[in-house]
Parts: structure tokens; C-alpha cells; sequence
């Protein structure tokens, strides 16, 4: 049941107020509104139809044929691995880009990191940042995330008025055991994975 003490959502829950345009960028947020898999399951039909609507009234331009969602928060809900595929499916089906994904404080684990994974590696912009903390990912599952992005040719982005940057990535308080240590292994197969490359010392906070 969510906070709204719902046992079926609806797409009468949900207001377009969960989109915003400032500067020309859009922004999608869903925060605390206590989904789970079943609820961002019919969010994802209602989107589909409401969102192209509320992009029109604001006569939203999209650049080289890609819809850039500058952030998109679905942070402090109850998404488990099936929500997660479900979002990004939808988000790919619509050609929508994210630059800044914010997913923690749910319950995702293994099959969520699989899913951001290939986002990371097939989506038609490269990921900014992405908030994964107070999860359920282990070890591997941050491994598959930084190889993706290792494996992305165009990392690291170029970001406005900054220049290059690096894939920020928050994963702590997940279920990541001996983080120095994965930390350190991890950036030598980075290195292995991207010859040539230097190590700046940012981008990733992998907690424990």
C-alpha cells in the first residue's frame, strides 16, 4: 500500500505537476510518492500519454532529435528491480536522455544494476549522474555499473561550463563489502578497459 493509502493505483493519482521545465530543461519528479513495482508500472502507461501532451502546451524543442530530461527523481519510493526496467523501458521507447537520475532510498538490487547498466551503455546521452544509494547492490552490481561506463566512448561527457567530467556515482549504504578494496580493484580494470586514461580521483563514492 502506498502513502497514500492506495491498494491500486490509478492514472487519476498522478498530475502532470511531476514535470517541470526551468532553463529549457525538463525535469521529471517523482520523489516520495511511495511507488512501488505496480505503481510505476501504470505511472509509465499515464507518462506515456501525458507527457508528450505537457511538452506541447510548453512548445519544448528537442535537440537533435533526443528528449533531454536534465533530472529525473524517483528517489525515497519502494522501486524494486521490476519498477526499475519498467521506468528505463519507457524512458528508452520514448527517446527520452537523462543526464542526472536520482534512484535512492528504494529497494534495488542485482537486476536494477543489470538495467542501469545497459542504460548507461545504449542510451542515446551519457548519464551525468546517478544516485544509487540506500539500495541493496553488492559488489558486483557496482562493477557492472563502472564497466559501463568504462566501455562508453564518450566518457568522460562534456558538461557545460565545466568541461569534461566523470560519471558521478553514489552507491553508499548498499550491501558493498571491503569498499577500499573494491575500489582499488575496480580501477585497475578500469585502466585495463581504457588504456591511455588517467585516474582523477572523482566520480565515485561507492560506500559501504
Amino acid at each position: 500500500m502506498s502513502r497514500w493509502g492506495l491498494d491500486a493505483w490509478q492514472w487519476h493519482h498522478f498530475s502532470e505537476r511531476c514535470f517541470a521545465v526551468r532553463e529549457a530543461k525538463l525535469e521529471i519528479n517523482m520523489s516520495r510518492w511511495g511507488l512501488d513495482d505496480d505503481g510505476v508500472k501504470v505511472w509509465c502507461e499515464w507518462a506515456r500519454v501525458h507527457l508528450p501532451m505537457f511538452l506541447e502546451r510548453r512548445s519544448f524543442i528537442q535537440r537533435d532529435a533526443v528528449l533531454i530530461a536534465y533530472e529525473v527523481n524517483f528517489s525515497e519510493n519502494h522501486l524494486g528491480d521490476r519498477g526499475v526496467h519498467r521506468l528505463l523501458k519507457l524512458f528508452h521507447e520514448m527517446g527520452v536522455g537523462i543526464r542526472v537520475l536520482k534512484l535512492f532510498k528504494n529497494c534495488l538490487g542485482h537486476a536494477s544494476a543489470a538495467a542501469l547498466a545497459n542504460w548507461i551503455s545504449e542510451a542515446r546521452v551519457a548519464l551525468y549522474e546517478l544516485h544509487a544509494s540506500h539500495n541493496y547492490m553488492e559488489n558486483d552490481s557496482a562493477a557492472m555499473l563502472l564497466r559501463a561506463a568504462a566501455k562508453r566512448p564518450d566518457y568522460p561527457p562534456e558538461k557545460a561550463g565545466i568541461g569534461k567530467a566523470p560519471l558521478w556515482l553514489r552507491l553508499e549504504y548498499n550491501r558493498l563489502r571491503d569498499s577500499d578494496a573494491l575500489v582499488e580493484r575496480l580501477e585497475k580494470e578500469m585502466l585495463q578497459l581504457r588504456p591511455g586514461a588517467s585516474h582523477d580521483g572523482g566520480g565515485h563514492s561507492p560506500g559501504g
